[in-house]
């Protein structure tokens, strides 16, 4: 995936979200592990956000094809190199199934959990807001799709916590909010040159009041 198409979906990000998986994966019991296929799970957090060679940056259009598109790039490659149909269906369904806002998943599937959940805890993660930025002040992206970010994050911040299906999925989301928290504050002059004067008044204010 090219470090370009998306200021915050980046390679970085998808290995962290493979990074995730891995954690929430072992943190499961003997049981649960039992409906789990761990190389299915890397693949899907690997390719989860491939629609972005096709819609870039596109907010509009992520919520409704982002993991169709993604899940399909993932089988047709998957089959290139030589696994077999049932597996490759197997990832294009994690995929599908890790972000269920148009109705593609199966919410008893574990393995689209895991993965779901590892890709909402990265929302949090200060690296990845860090590596975006970074791109918006090099001019790699227009400052309004940054104050966009901005906006929906607090709104998004509630949801995501009560949609964590793990318990080590709520643990590790708290301690990337509260370093997300400290990032925002050390960074204030950064944000200050990049955001619209409500839309940083609103992220501090909303901080103040656990954002």
């Amino acid at each position: 995936m090219s470090q370009e198409l998306d200021p915050f979906h980046d390679v970085g990000h998808v290995i962290e979200v493979a990074d995730t998986a891995k954690v929430i994966y072992d943190s499961l019991g003997f049981e649960q592990r039992q409906s789990t296929d761990l190389e299915v799970i890397e693949l899907a957090a690997l390719y989860h956000d491939t629609s972005r060679r096709q819609i870039k940056a596109n907010l509009l259009l992520v919520p409704f094809v982002d993991e169709k598109i993604s899940g399909d790039i993932a089988y047709e490659e998957l089959i290139k190199v030589g696994y077999p149909d049932e597996f490759a269906e197997r990832v294009r369904g994690t995929i599908r199934g890790h972000a269920r806002i148009s109705g593609l998943g199966r919410a008893d599937d574990t393995n689209s959990m895991i993965v779901s959940d590892a890709d909402k805890i990265q929302v949090f993660n200060p690296d990845r807001f860090e590596r975006g930025l970074r791109r918006f002040e090099e001019g790699k992206f227009p400052r309004g799709l940054l104050n966009l970010h901005i906006i929906a994050l607090s709104p998004l911040r509630q949801k995501i916590v009560n949609s964590l299906h793990f318990d080590k999925s709520r643990e590790l989301q708290a301690d990337y909010y509260q370093k997300l928290r400290g990032y925002f504050y050390t960074n204030r002059t950064r944000l200050g040159n990049l955001l619209y004067k409500p839309v940083l008044n609103h992220l501090y204010n909303t901080l103040g009041k656990d954002l």
